[in-house]
């Protein structure tokens, strides 16, 4: 009866397939139009930088992390739906869900399932995409690397438990990323960092911990950038006093 009913309510045929539409979209039903239009202008590759070290992803500039291969093709699925645009008449379109074809890997094909909406009626569709991930390294990593850093504090009279105490901190505060190294130079710890942001929130970590006292910062000139500008590097004394 409800089969009937809908055939008798339809006010339209789609001119492709016969079958009666509520909607027609350039004289086809919704499933039809997503069969010989698509849904939305999409790519069907998309090639993106990753670090072959820490494995973060290159979007729009920035770089974001990404623990796993999944985890980055999601990300980069995510970040390019914003830019999808519903195919003409379509009112739009959004992503819903991906189905991955093949292992996720530096290369992986993902289908990727797509709903458009035109005067409030929904058309489904997909496309097969090809996400490639090029090898490359990230400016964190590449400093770590090579060893350069930005930052170093110093800590003097450091208690025997400093190192466990600093993991602690550092993980806390989200900034193990850019640490580069933690060294012993006799009865000193350095800690080196790849900028001073890092540094600070260490130090104040620190403050909670122990009664300090931290000395002034301190520059040395290491060359010029490319910009023309001086580069230095930056050092920090702290003294734990209890």
């Amino acid at each position: 009866m409800h089969d009937i009913m809908g055939k008798v309510m339809a006010r339209y045929v789609c001119a492709r397939c016969g079958a009666p539409t509520e909607v027609l979209i350039k004289g086809l039903c919704p499933k039809c139009f997503s069969k010989v239009y698509g849904v939305a202008y999409i790519e069907r590759r998309i090639r993106v930088e990753a670090c072959r070290y820490c494995g973060r992803i290159r979007l729009g500039g920035k770089w974001t992390p990404a623990n796993s291969f999944r985890e980055a093709v999601v990300k980069i699925v995510e970040y390019n739906s914003a830019k999808l645009k519903p195919i003409e008449p379509l009112d739009s379109v959004r992503v819903g869900d991906i189905i991955f074809l093949t292992e996720p890997d530096w290369s992986t094909r993902v289908y990727i399932r797509l709903e458009g909406k035109y005067r409030g009626a929904s058309i489904i569709g997909g496309e097969e995409v090809l996400i490639q991930l090029k090898p490359s390294i990230c400016p964190l990593c590449k400093v770590r690397v090579s060893g350069e850093y930005d930052t170093v504090v110093t800590i003097h009279k450091a208690p025997d438990d400093i190192e466990s105490i600093l993991h602690e901190i550092i993980y806390k505060e989200g900034i193990q990323d850019q640490l580069v190294d933690v060294i012993w130079v006799k009865d000193r710890l350095n800690v080196y960092f790849t900028n001073k942001g890092a540094a600070s929130k260490l130090i104040k970590g620190l403050k909670k911990k122990f009664k300090v006292r931290v000395g002034r910062l301190e520059h040395e000139d290491v060359g010029i950038t490319r910009m023309g500008k001086r580069r230095t590097r930056k050092s920090i004394n702290i003294e734990v006093l209890e």
